[in-house]
């Protein structure tokens, strides 16, 4: 008799059964049954019952005849000759992986698991240990040396975090986000800041889109599942050519096309929240115009003199 299972249906095979025979389960514990035919019952057990290693009884007693006899047997765990794969999420739930490979000799190269249509996937195979790869959401991840025989290995995916700060370090919307697994893949939208997604834990370059401009960071979800990334403050300072700040001026930056900032202020500034990288500033006063490239990663001013 194997374990596995909430509710067990055991059928007993016999002479002499009555329907008012007593089943007793270790000689203290009465079964429920259905009474089939003298030779026949099924007796209804509960996988609590099962003790491993050791023996189990079962009694049964016809009070009438004052007739009783036992049956002893051990109970095992089920035997799984094979390696079962399967992938759980961060919450410990089964989810469907998109594919499972194995690996056992350089001759033989990266073999397709068997899909038990259930989530699971099965490797089958002489060899004592085996490489596997599992796939999800594009992305694999390799682990090597996994005992091949009677096995289950679980891989488990983390709940990916990818925020978005400004320059005062509170959330903020709305940022598109997408990580790179053989091509750049939809990974979500921030909402209050954040935008969440179960992945493998490996190593992945993420993107955030804000305000047309994006920025790329490379980040292993494995150590560190929270992805962060900061805008910073760019202010834009436009002088006459004798220094004087130049008020009503209009300041724009390019990406993909040129996106406004706006008006300069009495101290000749316009500011926004930008991604830190290098962009194309213009600054613009009548019909008087002029461009300027800067890393605003490195240097947050950029300061435009309009002749």
């Amino acid at each position: 008799m194997q374990k596995g299972s909430n509710n067990i249906y055991t059928e007993l095979i016999g002479t002499g059964f009555e329907k008012n025979s007593i089943f007793y389960w270790n000689e203290n514990y009465i079964l429920d049954y259905e009474y089939i035919s003298p030779d026949r019952v099924i007796l209804f057990l509960k996988d609590s019952l099962l003790t491993e290693e050791s023996v189990n009884k079962i009694g049964v007693a016809n009070e009438i005849a004052s007739y009783s006899n036992q049956l002893n047997f051990y109970v095992t765990d089920s035997f799984n000759p094979n390696l079962v794969v399967n992938l759980k999420n961060s919450l410990g739930n089964q989810i469907p992986a998109s594919n499972v490979m194995y690996y056992e000799s350089a001759a033989g190269g990266w073999k397709d698991a068997v899909n038990n249509g259930d989530g699971t996937f099965t490797v089958i195979t002489t060899k004592p240990t085996v490489s596997i790869r599992m796939f999800y959401e594009y992305a694999n991840q390799t682990v090597h040396n996994v005992t091949a025989q009677n096995n289950t290995y679980t891989f488990t995916t983390v709940n990916a975090a990818v925020e978005l700060r400004n320059s005062s370090g509170n959330l903020i919307d709305q940022g598109t986000v997408q990580y790179y697994a053989g091509a750049w893949r939809s990974f979500g939208t921030t909402v209050n800041g954040v935008a969440n997604k179960e992945l493998l834990p490996i190593n992945y370059s993420f993107r955030m889109i804000y305000e047309y401009v994006p920025l790329d960071k490379q980040q292993d979800i494995s150590t560190n599942s929270t992805v962060t990334f900061s805008t910073v403050l760019c202010t834009v300072k436009v002088t006459k050519a004798n220094g004087q700040p130049l008020s009503g001026a209009s300041t724009k930056y390019y990406s993909g096309a040129w996106r406004d900032i706006g008006l300069t202020n009495a101290n000749g500034e316009a500011a926004k929240e930008l991604l830190p990288k290098s962009l194309n500033f213009r600054a613009a006063s009548g019909n008087v115009s002029k461009d300027k490239q800067q890393d605003i990663g490195v240097n947050n001013l950029v300061e435009i003199q309009l002749p």
